[in-house]
């Protein structure tokens, strides 16, 4: 009787063993199909068509917030871009996708548009705007997005 009971537990343990594993690699495959899906969209013919506007408009207005520039209409194509770092940053906090492959697919991108533009965005932009909210988020996703500052803090927050 003891060896059967013996037999069942380990069958069971092996059983959840496996499922485990199962559950693991099949987690690991949607975080980097989400991955792939957002350099995808970024890379998308309305995405190039957004990035193009905002990038003329912010260039247009170097010195100005967000709220200065114009109405929400105006802004349509800054919202784009900007929501869109926001949901890589909010995906990755979430382990919704695969940070190291968002950061090598994304993170130049990022990169770029952070230093040209969302840094000196968010330090204009009073704490109480609409705004203030989406560039703390990015300002956090930057911790593990942003190559140059995972280097930069010795590979942490990978």
């Amino acid at each position: 009787m003891i060896d059967l009971i013996s037999a069942g537990a380990g069958a069971l343990a092996g059983f959840i063993v496996s499922a485990l594993i199962g559950y693991m690699i099949w987690l690991r495959q949607k975080q980097i199909e989400g991955a792939i899906k957002l350099l995808e969209e970024y890379h998308s013919p309305s995405m190039f068509q957004s990035r193009g506007a905002a990038w003329s408009l912010l260039g247009k207005h170097p010195d100005a917030a967000l709220s200065q520039i114009g109405e929400r209409d105006e802004l349509s194509d800054v919202s784009v871009v900007l929501h869109f770092f926001e949901r890589v940053g909010v995906l990755g906090k979430h382990k919704l996708i695969d940070k190291r492959l968002a950061r090598q697919l994304l993170g130049g991108e990022y990169d770029y548009w952070n230093k040209r533009y969302f840094i000196s965005l968010r330090n204009k932009e009073n704490a109480d705007s609409t705004w203030a909210e989406l560039f703390r988020t990015l300002h956090h996703a930057s911790l593990w997005l942003s190559p140059a500052l995972v280097v930069s803090r010795g590979g942490k927050n990978a």
